[in-house]
């Protein structure tokens, strides 16, 4: 009898006993499944990033916030390696090559675990950024595809995504990058969908977009590209998705790649065009009411558009700058509009006469020249006391403006003394500022072709710049050092001071 009680027990707690055992096995048997799916996962997703040619664009957003805005990465794969670029860079062929590496770390991750210059420049601290720009360098992989791989970064939670480059090589696409980054100035753009009207407002490489009367999107991260600009996520205009735009810098406008009827145009406050004849129109707004051009303009045709002005003009044969300043009445205000024709070669290079007024404040006059050089270089040389000057000028097109940089060694001469006196160029500004031994400052000689006392035209630019702390530069001190370099320790004393100084072209 107890026997048979044992045995009942016993039967009774077999199936128990099944369970676990079951339980077990199937507890050993999925790891394993699972486990193995994630290779596969990860294997696919090295194949996929290896299998690009040209390799990938990425656009990399840091900080939870993107307050940062985008910025364009291209990536190269192999086996274990990635070759890295970013517009960051100053040099768009500047790539670095690291180690990367896939696992599995609460779901599939690419990571790039040993040093990068750029991949971990947005991630690492400096002394300029203490902590950083919230950047990542491990990424979540969250789906695969044969020329787009989507992820999210494992810190910052940023989706972002890896585009496949296939007709351009990653130096081709960050150099059209870099081109972009320094054509496209437009602050606000204006235009309709429908019957609405569109304000998108740029500001740090994020946006605002109002559709109508009403805000739809607010401080959006954007990424420059090769051909415009990319958003963080697609905008609502009015009922359409756009995700990219694509930027005509000819016509100063946006047009969407997802429908090309949606266009937003940038006022162009600034129109610098060189000798050639030219034609274009310019947006301003709707409802333009009046239209006035500046003395001097004639050169320039200007005629009234639906929403702007068309502006054209022959070839420049004339030998001086071009300048015409247009006005431009609006139900929303007045805008102004300045454009100039120009080319330095024919029309700023020749023979100059300066106007200062010396160390002890008399007015004096001598005779210069501005030229190009066959190195590029373009010099203004005069004399003055017995010493050759000469300093280096920039030619800025797009202000009509001759820059000069501080602290150039821009003569030398052999004193009665026997001793070799050196002579660099250092700026003096009101309130007894000046640009110092070891500064680097930039003054400028702003040109115009307008009518002098006498009522005749002339190319003339007087010296204007600021200081750092904002005063007004009133003269060029000609400082003079016993040795050469700007030490203080051979400072010996101002030799000339140009004040008030300006040239006039003869």
């Amino acid at each position: 009898m107890k026997m048979n009680k044992l045995l009942a027990y016993l039967f009774l707690l077999l199936p128990a006993l099944t369970l676990q055992s079951c339980l077990k096995n199937q507890e050993d048997v999925f790891p394993e499944s699972s486990a193995a799916q994630m290779k596969d996962y990860l294997d696919k997703t090295k194949d996929v990033l290896a299998s690009s040619e040209k390799g990938w664009v990425l656009d990399m957003y840091p900080d939870k916030t993107r307050k940062y805005g985008g910025f364009a990465f291209v990536l190269k794969f192999d086996a274990d390696k990635a070759t890295v670029g970013s517009e960051l860079s100053p040099n768009p062929s500047n790539l670095i090559t690291s180690l990367y590496k896939t696992t599995a770390d609460d779901g599939p991750v690419l990571t790039f675990d040993t040093y990068n210059a750029w991949m971990h420049y947005l991630a690492t601290p400096s002394s300029e950024q203490t902590t950083a720009f919230g950047g990542d360098f491990e990424f979540v992989i969250d789906s695969i595809g044969s020329d787009l791989i989507v992820v999210h970064g494992k810190r910052n939670q940023n989706v972002m995504y890896f585009r496949k480059l296939t007709d351009q090589t990653m130096t081709e696409y960050l150099t059209a990058v870099k081109k972009m980054k320094s054509t496209f100035k437009m602050s606000e753009g204006k235009g309709r969908v429908g019957d609405k009207k569109v304000v998108m407002k740029f500001s740090n490489h994020r946006l605002n977009l109002s559709v109508g009367d009403k805000e739809v999107a607010s401080k959006v991260a954007y990424t420059l590209t090769d051909k415009g600009i990319r958003f963080y996520s697609p905008l609502d205009f009015n009922g359409v998705k756009v995700s990219e735009m694509t930027f005509d810098a000819e016509g100063n406008k946006l047009t969407a790649k997802e429908d090309a009827n949606i266009v937003l145009y940038g006022f162009t406050p600034q129109l610098s065009k060189n000798d050639d004849a030219f034609e274009r129109e310019l947006y301003v707004g709707e409802d333009i009411q009046s239209v006035t051009t500046s003395e001097g303009s004639e050169w320039l045709t200007v005629t009234k558009t639906s929403n702007g002005v068309k502006v054209s003009a022959p070839a420049n044969t004339s030998g001086h700058i071009n300048k015409a300043v247009i006005k431009v009445k609006t139900a929303d205000g007045e805008s102004t509009i300045t454009v100039t024709q120009a080319d330095f070669d024919k029309d700023v290079a020749g023979n100059y006469t300066l106007y200062f007024n010396d160390y002890y404040d008399a007015a004096q006059t001598t005779p210069a020249t501005i030229s190009r050089e066959t190195d590029g270089k373009i010099l203004m040389k005069w004399t003055t006391s017995n010493v050759p000057v000469t300093i280096e000028l920039t030619w800025n097109s797009e202000k009509l403006a001759l820059d000069m940089e501080s602290r150039q060694l821009i003569g030398k001469s052999l004193m009665s003394s026997g001793d070799t006196w050196y002579f660099y160029n250092i700026f003096f500004y009101e309130g007894n500022q000046w640009s110092g031994y070891n500064g680097k400052f930039t003054c400028s000689f702003p040109l115009s072709y307008t009518k002098n006392a006498a009522g005749t035209y002339e190319t003339s630019g007087a010296l204007t710049g600021k200081s750092s702390l904002g005063g007004a530069v009133e003269a060029i001190w000609m400082a003079a050092f016993k040795g050469e370099g700007t030490d203080a320790g051979n400072y010996l004393g101002s030799y000339e001071s140009f004040k008030k100084l300006k040239i006039v072209k003869n």
